[in-house]
């Protein structure tokens, strides 16, 4: 749905009957959104709000499938994917080509259970929620982790069922 800035409805947009989405990120001319019920990214035109493109298009034996999608973060060059069914992040080109993922389903480090909300900041670190740890693990560009910090809520400085992440 679209908004004013007063909060006043505008207009809907996307497929009303075959159509679950789960996050949208604005970006140049391009708005993305996940459909984790068609399992791809819906990608329409900025305005006109106009469906031009979609990925990925390749079946689920290619290792660039999303199994289900549900979070997004668009930088100038790559445009990433967190695949809550396949326990990955998945990277992608503008075109929608898949050139690697992170991650993996385990409960060590660089591995998720329930991969959600993720943001890249200015040095391309990528930061990933995993709601079923309750933490934050930060990859670097090449995809080594770096660090986490968060865990199960016992007080300040824990996590509780987190979703999203922002970096300002």
């Amino acid at each position: 749905m679209v908004f004013d800035f007063d909060k006043n409805y505008i207009r809907a947009f996307g497929d009303t009957g075959n159509f679950k989405p789960t996050d949208v990120f604005v970006y140049g001319d391009r708005v993305y959104v996940t459909d984790s019920r068609n399992n791809k990214v819906n990608v329409y035109r900025k305005g006109f709000l106009n469906e031009i493109d979609y990925f990925p298009k390749v079946d689920k034996s290619d290792s660039g499938y999303l199994y289900q999608p549900t979070n997004l973060f668009v930088t100038k060059d790559k445009i990433y994917v967190s695949d809550f069914g396949d326990f990955k992040i998945k990277i992608y080109n503008h075109k929608g080509e898949f050139l690697n993922s992170i991650g993996s389903y385990g409960k060590g480090l660089g591995q998720f259970v329930r991969p959600k909300g993720i943001a890249v900041d200015s040095a391309a670190n990528l930061f990933v929620v995993d709601a079923g740890f309750e933490n934050v693990q930060v990859f670097n560009d090449e995809g080594k982790l770096l660090m986490f910090f968060g865990g199960s809520y016992k007080g300040p400085g824990d996590l509780w069922l987190p979703a999203k992440i922002m970096i300002d």
